[in-house]
């Protein structure tokens, strides 16, 4: 039987050796405290390690978090979902959790870059009695996800956002696009009885766009 101070190696996808003791190994529950925990023996190698069939690029945070019951995460989305993964194998609540937490707040920040309206219920809502007038962008995406935006949008927001409440929208696509296919990015402005709308995308929408808004302002 082990005892708390006992040193327990591990070989972490067959070329990484980490180092821990039983009982930081055993602090939470999780996947080391089954295997360790179990009544037969774990099998170890003739050097006394421990193989565990995983990738060993984030286990040393994997680790930390079992030492001090937190660890600091890495800045980049894709990283935290990896480390999620490997939470989620090791079983390890906590890590799982602060990751959740992270990849959300990770999200909320690149929300706020834009405003995107996520459905056409919300669409009704923000055209619904507007106190100004409010431009919707409808911009498209290629059938592999790309978008290509021909305008600068965050300078059209600074332009335009003291007098518009301003939006963007993804087209939805009843049916897929044929790979050779492609969509407009378009706009459409709101104020109480009257819309306009325009259709087409250019290497001038930007202009167009802001020349539609001055227009449509001009005739309130």
């Amino acid at each position: 039987m082990c005892s708390p101070d006992d040193t327990i190696k591990l070989n972490v996808g067959g070329s990484s050796v980490f180092q821990s003791t039983h009982s930081t190994l055993t602090r939470f529950n999780g996947y080391f405290k089954i295997l360790l925990g179990a009544k037969v023996p774990v099998e170890k190698s003739r050097f006394g390690y421990i193989f565990i069939d995983r990738d060993p690029t984030h286990f040393r945070l994997v680790l930390n978090f079992m030492r001090d019951g937190d660890v600091d995460l890495p800045d980049s989305s894709q990283e935290i979902r990896e480390v999620l993964r490997e939470a989620q194998f090791y079983r390890l609540d906590g890590l799982v959790k602060n990751c959740q937490v992270k990849l959300q707040n990770f999200e909320i920040k690149i929300e706020k870059k834009l405003p995107v309206l996520e459905s056409y219920d919300q669409v009704l809502q923000v055209i619904t009695n507007p106190e100004k007038p409010v431009i919707i962008i409808y911009f498209p995406h290629g059938p592999d996800g790309t978008i290509d935006v021909p305008f600068n949008p965050t300078e059209f927001i600074k332009r335009s956002q003291k007098d518009s409440d301003i939006y963007f929208k993804r087209i939805e696509y009843n049916t897929p696009l044929p790979h050779n296919s492609f969509a407009f990015w378009q706009w459409r402005i709101y104020y109480k009885d009257k819309s306009y709308q325009h259709g087409k995308s250019s290497l001038d929408f930007g202009k167009k766009l802001d020349e539609a808004v001055a227009h449509f302002k001009k005739n309130l």
